[in-house]
């Protein structure tokens, strides 16, 4: 996510931004994906479960969290948009 990031400023996106634009599209981009694993990674521990990774990628996030297979693992996977 960081090379992503890293390209966008320097190469711009769409005639008309400018870099301070950019930063702040980036940096808004960059905490919105970060929180939304955090919400996955809070919801497993929540189900006393482990959660102790994050790995952000040029597509997205991946929360590593260990979801059994029981009724309430869907809980870890909404917790995502908390």
């Amino acid at each position: 996510m960081i090379l992503f990031i890293g390209l966008t400023l320097i190469l711009g996106g769409f005639p008309g931004f400018y870099l301070t634009d950019r930063l702040i599209t980036m940096g808004a981009l960059f905490v919105i994906v970060l929180l939304h694993e955090y919400g996955h990674c809070f919801a497993a521990r929540l189900r006393r479960r482990h959660a102790e990774e994050i790995i952000l990628t040029p597509l997205g996030g991946l929360a590593m969290a260990y979801a059994p297979h029981d009724p309430g693992r869907f809980v870890t996977v909404i917790g995502g948009p908390w």
